[in-house]
């Protein structure tokens, strides 16, 4: 039977042998497929696991520093191929990422290589064959065959990822060809998802840190704010704007208010709604939690934060700042009265030296015609003449000691008879309708002290002790007591003279006490008191290792003691005599005095005593007379304060012609003036204008015959 379609029995018609014939083929189809899908399978498992190893390595890296190198090692991995570069071509440049195998580095060779991707990409393909490798030097042996894929840069910059295998060792390694390109497209991708999240994950810990950065920042701010604040010398306050709470207050502004930082806030602030949201600086009172105000600067600024606002107070107590303000007045009130007392003084010593020279003529005639005949009547209106010069001689010295420019010599003296002469001077100024008396001590008082000064003394507590009493505006008294003392407070232990004078005036209250003999200081009105007569005191007190006190009470008057030190040596009171002729002589002066009168007054007193005098008007004429006069002087008596040559140079010129010449200078000027000419010093024989016979011929006898002067 012949076999027919659809007969099992027909030869292609589906029998026995071919249907197995056909199951056999599909089964070789279908393993061959399997066979081919477990190869493209552990080719892709290769890739996926070479991704996770080096997803892992780049995780434990945790940079980027060297992740295009270690790309270039998973791809070798991953495609068991030869060669793996990555390069970035970014604009011009072409740079080489990463090289794994032999390859192209110089840059001509990466040039070249740039060529054959750009075209290809041009091409849309993603393989390269061996004829077109063959065409650029790529540094190795000719390649057989190159796949690439792009790796998504940033910007301009592309990055990519080329395997190759050469054509020595091509047999040994998996083909190159289109079936392997998807994968490396895929290696690709993971590559670049990778190298994003690792841009990520760099830039959220450079983040992280920059945050970790800026908190510890932010904590020191707050701890600098929060010291700051807390510890701030000026009061602040936190307020905010709409419900006008304290927020916040430090504690230099809690102790302002006499209060705890935490009693102010939660609060209105103490003081008035005067400071406005935009800010500014006003003085507003400040309320004290005890009661009481006192004067306040509230410097107001507006700040936000969390979203509010807030008026930042910086407070500041205006109570020093007056008090400083109410001190400057005082010191520029008091430098224009030292300006005032300055002027005063250069007047007074001025007018001092000119009435010296004056008095100096009038007395010095006056004590001359002493020894003249005349009659009674004559010789008491020479003694009146010479009386009222020598109470123009204190006044002159008060002059000099008002303006603090006296020539300060302390001699041996007796404290009762310098206070008595000095109140008898001051008697007049004290005036009729106050009461003065004076009770010295029984026993001798000796003290080492310049009468001028203890008439300073005197001077200033009896008028301030007068202008107290007036102010009373009641009949009052002076009553001045020396006794002796020892070891009062405030001064040295030893032996002292006590001086007290009491008042029975105005007084004075507890405060003025503690400032009595302050300069400056005056209980008096405006114009009526210096502030310096009981402070001059105090400083000349003080000067002789002294002590002074003051009691008093409103409406008490006041009592000033002063403690004065004793002498070493006890002196005897000088009692007057009759005018003789002491320090007499035959030996030649040189007499150099620019004033006329005084030139004349001394050339006849001396020649009186029998001295042969020598008078010159300056330096000039004594010199010109020393240079041509065979005899020599025995004594240089010269004015120190002259024209064009002062007497001290003029000393010096003659001691060079006369090494062992005395000199004795005379002079009417102010302390100041004659330290200025060089004339001041313990070696410097000085007398001062003015002078009287006596006191010219016994100092001139006594430095030539080389007794101290």
């Amino acid at each position: 039977m012949t076999p027919t379609p659809g007969n099992p029995g027909s030869p292609d018609g589906g029998g026995p042998q071919s249907e197995l014939q056909r199951t056999v083929g599909m089964l070789l189809a279908t393993q061959q497929k399997l066979i081919d899908l477990r190869h493209h399978r552990d080719r892709e498992l290769r890739v996926l696991d070479g991704i996770v190893r080096f997803s892992e390595r780049m995780s434990t890296a945790g940079d980027l520093a060297h992740f295009w190198e270690a790309v270039a090692d998973a791809c070798v991995d991953s495609f068991d191929c030869e060669t793996t570069i990555v390069l970035e071509i970014a604009g011009p440049d072409t740079r080489l990422l990463g090289l794994r195998g032999p390859g192209p580095e110089q840059p001509s060779q990466l040039a070249g290589l740039r060529r054959l991707l750009e075209a290809a990409m041009a091409r849309g393909a993603g393989l390269i064959d061996a004829a077109t490798l063959a065409t650029c030097d790529l540094g190795a042996e000719p390649f057989a065959a190159m796949m690439f894929a792009a790796v998504a840069g940033g910007g301009r910059s592309r990055r990519l990822i080329v395997a190759a295998v050469t054509n020595q060792k091509e047999p040994f390694f998996p083909p190159i060809d289109a079936a392997a390109e998807p994968r490396l497209r895929l290696f690709a991708t993971q590559v670049a998802a990778l190298h994003e999240m690792q841009e990520s994950r760099q830039q959220i810990q450079s983040q992280l840190s920059w945050l970790d950065r800026a908190h510890a920042a932010l904590r020191e701010s707050e701890d600098k704010y929060r010291h700051v604040f807390a510890d701030a010398v000026e009061g602040l306050a936190l307020i905010h704007c709409s419900t006008g709470i304290v927020r916040d207050v430090n504690a230099a502004l809690a102790r302002l208010c006499g209060a705890a930082v935490e009693d102010l806030v939660g609060k209105t602030p103490p003081w008035p709604s005067a400071c406005r949201d935009e800010g500014g600086v006003v003085e507003v009172e400040l309320t004290m939690r005890e009661g009481g105000s006192f004067p306040v600067e509230v410097k107001t600024s507006r700040i936000e934060f969390g979203g509010e606002r807030y008026r930042f107070c910086v407070v500041t107590d205006l109570r020093p700042r007056r008090q400083a303000e109410a001190e400057q007045r005082r010191l520029q009130e008091q430098m224009q009265q030292m300006r005032k007392m300055e002027s005063v003084g250069r007047l007074a010593g001025g007018v001092a030296h000119d009435f010296n020279n004056l008095l100096t003529v009038i007395s010095g005639n006056g004590e001359l015609l002493r020894f003249a005949p005349l009659d009674d009547e004559q010789r008491q209106m020479i003694e009146e003449i010479l009386a009222a010069s020598r109470r123009a001689q204190a006044l002159t010295q008060q002059l000099l000691t008002f303006s603090r420019k006296q020539v300060i010599r302390p001699q041996p003296a007796d404290f009762n008879t310098q206070v008595g002469d000095a109140l008898k001077l001051y008697r007049r100024l004290i005036g009729e309708d106050v009461e003065l008396s004076f009770a010295p001590c029984a026993e001798p008082t000796p003290v080492v002290a310049d009468a001028a000064q203890i008439g300073q003394v005197l001077a200033n507590l009896t008028i301030n002790a007068r202008d107290a009493i007036r102010a009373a505006g009641r009949p009052g008294r002076i009553d001045v007591r020396t006794e002796l003392a020892r070891d009062p407070a405030g001064a040295p232990a030893g032996e002292y003279v006590r001086l007290t004078v009491a008042d029975n005036g105005v007084g004075m209250d507890a405060a003025a006490l503690q400032h009595v003999f302050e300069p400056f200081f005056t209980t008096k009105g405006v114009g009526e008191g210096t502030g310096l007569g009981l402070a001059t005191v105090f400083g000349i007190v003080q000067q002789n290792q002294g002590a002074i006190a003051c009691d008093s009470a409103p409406g008490a008057g006041a009592t000033f003691t002063v403690h004065w030190p004793l002498g070493r040596e006890r002196i005897a009171v000088a009692s007057s005599s009759a005018p003789g002729r002491a320090g007499s002589g035959r030996e030649l002066v040189l007499l150099v005095e620019d004033d006329r009168g005084v030139r004349e007054f001394a050339s006849t007193a001396l020649r009186g005593q029998g001295y042969e005098v020598r008078a010159a008007e300056g330096a000039d004429e004594a010199l010109a007379w020393l240079d041509g006069e065979n005899r020599k002087p025995a004594i240089l008596v010269t004015d120190v304060v002259m024209p064009r040559v002062n007497g001290k140079a003029l000393a010096e010129m003659v001691r060079k012609r006369l090494p062992a010449i005395p000199v004795l200078f005379v002079s009417g000027y102010s302390e100041d003036i004659l330290a200025q000419q060089g004339v001041i010093g313990a070696d410097v024989a000085l007398l001062e204008k003015p002078f009287t016979v006596a006191e010219l011929s016994t100092r001139i006898r006594a430095m030539i015959d080389g007794a101290p002067a």
